[in-house]
């Protein structure tokens, strides 16, 4: 497997100001640094990243929620199972709007009128939103079946995880409000 090409100094600091603007600075600079050098200090290619990276994590996360529920689930009944099942679909919704936000963060790379540009960037701003609200009702999901649910071993890694996903999120929202149009 080939090793990413490495950033310059430039692409660094780049990748560390915008980075510095997010709630996490840390995960988004580990998250990004393999795609530094690509990002030519466009905003528009780094939150394209971000984003991109945001629903890889939403993805892998429906994977593991799926796996837990043919494991047998949360194993505290009914209450558990089905605030399982509620975070599946959540989460399935909100991986809906990846295709939509990554066209939209595309589109903004090109010359475009004021008015194109702006729904666009409206549009990438709302998709993500949209997953985050996903990923946090997972969670109310958890905490709304009660103590056995949230305090069981599977409540715990999903909330674990869904807040994990919340971060990198977050972090693409953070990136995306940041371009200037």
């Amino acid at each position: 497997m080939a090793m990413p090409p490495s950033s310059s100094s430039a692409d660094d600091a780049f990748l560390r100001a915008r980075c510095a603007t997010t709630k996490n600075a840390t995960t988004c600079y580990k998250a990004l640094l393999p795609f530094a050098s690509s990002f030519n200090g466009s905003q528009v290619r780094i939150s394209f990243a971000a984003t991109a990276v945001a629903f890889g994590q939403l993805r892998s996360f429906l994977a593991e929620l799926r796996r837990l529920q043919a494991a047998g689930g949360t194993g505290t009944g009914s209450p558990g199972d089905q605030a399982l099942a509620g975070c599946v679909m959540a989460i399935v919704d909100g991986g809906e709007g990846e295709e939509e936000a990554l066209s939209c963060l595309h589109r903004l790379e090109f010359p475009g009128s004021n008015k194109e540009r702006a729904s666009a960037f409206f549009w990438a701003r709302q998709q993500l939103s949209s997953a985050g609200s996903c990923t946090e009702g997972c969670i109310r999901n958890f905490v709304e079946a009660g103590n056995p649910t949230f305090s069981s071993n599977v409540g715990k890694k999903v909330v674990a995880m869904a807040t994990t996903i919340d971060q990198y999120v977050d972090i693409a929202l953070y990136l995306v409000v940041g371009i200037k149009l």
